[in-house]
């Protein structure tokens, strides 16, 4: 199963079908969330109608509208419309491109009495700041030592 991801500032949870977004939970149908989850997975590229259809719906006869239809609730779901596109958007005569940065987790999110904790995202949260304490605590017991041990000599 698929773990959660960002895109943008936007929380996708394959597994529940949900996407949080404002603090506000959408529920999605399960083949619009592998929408979701396969332009994800091809991020900022352009992605054939056809293309999205096969990987889709692979063993089922389906209709453009269907993957417009799922295109649009999408777009309804990330805060947006075919005229106001953030995230998704239409290249004409060619199919769809997922043009907001899409972070994956590399630690699952934990859910604590209705807030949430985001946890080990690639390219979102970047522990810089931890090392860098890490390396000034290092260099501070470094210090310290050496005080000490010219004050005792």
């Amino acid at each position: 199963m698929e773990d959660d991801f960002r895109v943008g500032n936007i929380l996708v949870r394959p597994q529940t079908g949900t996407v949080i977004r404002g603090g506000r939970s959408w529920h999605l149908e399960p083949k619009v969330m592998d929408v979701l989850v396969y332009l994800s997975h091809h991020q900022d590229k352009v992605l054939p109608k056809e293309r999205l259809i096969q990987a889709i719906w692979p063993d089922t006869s389906v209709t453009d509208e269907v993957l417009t239809n799922a295109i649009s609730e999408l777009r309804k779901a990330l805060g947006e419309n075919a005229k106001n596109s953030h995230h998704i958007q239409t290249i004409p005569r060619r199919g769809y491109r997922l043009k907001t940065p899409v972070s994956f987790s590399e630690k699952k999110l934990r859910h604590d009495g209705g807030r949430l904790e985001a946890q080990g995202f690639r390219g979102v949260f970047r522990s810089h700041s931890l090392r860098g304490g890490i390396v000034a605590a290092f260099a501070v017991l470094v210090i310290a030592a050496v005080l000490i041990f010219v004050h005792q000599t």
